[in-house]
Formats: C-alpha cells, structure tokens, sequence
C-alpha cells in the first residue's frame, strides 16, 4: 500500500529507485506492447509521409493502415529487444543443468569433470550476456529515436 502511495504521489516508489533497470526493462516494453495494441494509435509523421512517397497511388486510408501496422511493428520490436536486454529468451545455457552447484564442496579443488562444465558454462554464460547487451542497445537506440513518438 505505501509503495502504491508513493506511485501515485510520484508516479514511482522508493523500491523503483533501487532498481531503475529493473523498473525501466520492467514496465516500459510492456507499455510499448499496450500503445502497440491500442485501437486509435497516433502514427509518427515521418512514418505516414515514408509510405506516401512509396505509393503514390494508394489512397489516404491505405496509406494509414500501412503506416499504423510499420509504427505497430516498430513498437513491438523495440519492446521485444528491451525484453531480450533484460532476460533473454532466445538464448539459454545449454550447461545450466549439468553445473554441479554443491555448496558444500565450494573450497574444495573442483574434479576435472566439475571444471570442464564449469569452463562451459562460463564461457556460455558470457555469450549470452554479450547477446543480451546487444539486444539492450538495438531497444535503447530505437526508444531514444522514438522516445518524442510514444504517445496515443
């Protein structure tokens, strides 16, 4: 009940604050995901203007639908990357259960099976955190190109 005080008040909690990543890759795709879904969405000029000049001899209402499904698709993929920086779906590691994680033996050398697996699974681990770097930029990069289109 405080925090949703706080939210109301502020439009954010003290909880948000600790973690602004965590709220940012939290809310904001699924708000992108809901204007995407919206039934009168405000389309971007420049994206109404792009698909005029394409095709001249499409009519306004044709022209309106193209745009709105290239500004919808472009909301959807911006929320999807954002999704992807902040726990990836297309990625996994593969060695997750094979990791031995036994808290008892942690000071002990580990087995040569034990760190072979382990080399793996680091090395995975790193690859998915460069892929959801990746997709964290392409989302952010989009969100700062768009971020005076976002609205209804």
């Amino acid at each position: 009940m405080k925090h949703a005080k706080q939210r109301i008040k502020k439009g954010y909690s003290y909880r948000d604050v600790y973690s602004i990543d965590y709220w940012f890759l939290d809310v904001i795709p699924q708000m992108l995901e809901e204007l995407a879904s919206v039934d009168r969405l405000g389309i971007p000029m420049y994206e109404y203007n792009k698909v005029q000049e394409e095709n001249e001899d499409l009519s306004d209402e044709e022209i309106e639908l193209i745009a709105s499904t290239n500004w919808r698709s472009t909301l959807r993929t911006m929320a999807y990357y954002l999704r992807e920086g902040k726990e990836p779906t297309q990625e996994k590691n593969e060695y997750d259960d094979k990791m031995f994680w036994n808290w008892n033996t942690i000071n002990e050398p580990p087995k040569k099976e034990e760190k072979e697996i382990r080399d793996k699974w680091m090395a995975r681990e790193l690859e998915i955190e460069q892929y959801r770097q990746e997709q964290l930029k392409k989302g952010l990069e989009m969100f700062c190109e768009n971020i005076e289109r976002l609205w209804w």
